[in-house]
């Protein structure tokens, strides 16, 4: 039992964090109260329109600053303010350790009054300046190192379930020192859908975005689709902000008109980028990728191949009806010839001229079966 009381303790939280850094919708009650917070940087009397803490701070240095908390809801709530250590989430957003897990990284350089957290009790709608201290290592590395300031109401759920509602305010420490601001594409796998239509075959391109440099990074990528130098498709997508190091899938999708044309090649242009209220790291350079992949036109190849067989199978046909009929004509040609030699009718006329006393000359044909008829002629002047 008490192992489901943790199970379903674990859920709420984590579904509770899942709106982490949205504007606090109060939580409504069984008797129609609700438990609602805000929470935004302060001057130390009033929130000051930041949209988040940012530091420039050399390490073993201090800065103090403030956190406004509100009660928001209906009812008298005890909100307990704590600092904790940010990462890159599976899908690509800022994300904050849970309550129950102890700081080790950047949120573990913040403390209120000396300890690692403060409660305060808010009447609704009443509001506090709540003073923290951020204190940088003597051994930080140059970058940024990110944390959030966090806000969270316990609440008693239906039977023995706890909920806690948590919202945050990001913090960025930038310790001065070298700055390798970059982002990098690898893992690049690309297709083309099938597709009856030759015009029309969506393509897929998959890939990872990984921040390689010590700063903070957002990102455009710029995707296109080319075919002998021409673009065929054009898409883009943005890509949340990365911490150091971490990195998160992204798909790129085609889907309007994409032809089949043996072969494309993807282009992928990748635009770093940083928030507008973040320190300014210097120039950042654009990352590129170039790929190939095949877009063999399915059923034009299919109809080629049929045609071409059928080609193919009615030249052979022709071929040995032709060689068939000339074979049977040639056998009864040379049978005629034949019959035609045995019975030749060959007659010779020799005429003999000048002296008569002179013999005549005989001309003989080569028999060919009946000998043949000789005619003597002798003529005198």
């Amino acid at each position: 039992m008490a192992t489901l009381r943790r199970t379903l303790t674990a859920v709420i939280v984590m579904l509770a964090t899942i709106c982490l850094f949205a504007p606090a919708a109060p939580a409504a009650h069984a008797d129609g109260d609700t438990v609602g917070i805000a929470i935004a940087p302060s001057n130390g009397k009033t929130k000051d329109g930041r949209s988040r803490f940012t530091y420039k701070a050399k390490p073993g240095s201090t800065a103090t600053d403030h956190v406004q908390i509100r009660n928001v809801g209906t009812v008298e709530s005890t909100i307990t303010v704590r600092a904790s250590d940010a990462y890159t989430g599976k899908n690509g957003t800022f994300s904050l350790k849970t309550s129950d897990q102890k700081p080790t990284e950047a949120g573990s350089w913040v403390t209120f009054g000396g300890k690692d957290s403060v409660q305060v009790t808010l009447k609704p709608q009443e509001s506090r300046q709540v003073e923290f201290t951020m204190a940088t290592p003597a051994n930080a590395t140059p970058g940024d190192h990110a944390a959030g300031i966090v806000a969270s109401v316990a609440a008693q759920g239906d039977g023995n379930v706890r909920v806690e509602r948590r919202i945050a305010v990001r913090m960025y420490i930038r310790v001065p020192g070298k700055l390798t601001p970059a982002l990098a594409i690898s893992n690049v796998t690309a297709g083309q859908d099938f597709s009856l239509n030759p015009a029309d075959a969506p393509v897929t391109v998959r890939a990872t975005v990984k921040n390689t440099g010590n700063v903070a990074l957002h990102g455009r990528m710029a995707a296109s689709l080319r075919w002998f130098g021409l673009t065929v498709a054009t898409t883009q997508l943005d890509v949340d902000e990365l911490l150091p190091g971490t990195s998160v899938p992204v798909t790129l999708r085609f889907d309007d008109n994409v032809p089949q044309t043996m072969w494309l090649r993807p282009h992928l242009e990748l635009q770093p980028m940083v928030a507008a209220d973040a320190i300014d790291p210097g120039p950042l350079s654009v990352v590129t990728y170039d790929g190939f992949i095949w877009a063999v036109p399915w059923t034009v190849v299919v109809m080629l191949v049929v045609v071409l067989t059928f080609v193919m199978v009615t030249v052979v046909r022709r071929r040995k009806s032709r060689k068939s009929r000339h074979g049977g004509t040639g056998g009864r040609a040379r049978g005629e010839g034949t019959a035609d030699v045995a019975e030749p009718d060959t007659k010779l006329n020799v005429e003999t001229v000048g002296d008569p006393t002179a013999q005549p000359t005989e001309s003989i044909a080569e028999p060919t079966g009946k000998p043949a008829e000789l005619e003597t002629t002798a003529t005198s002047e």
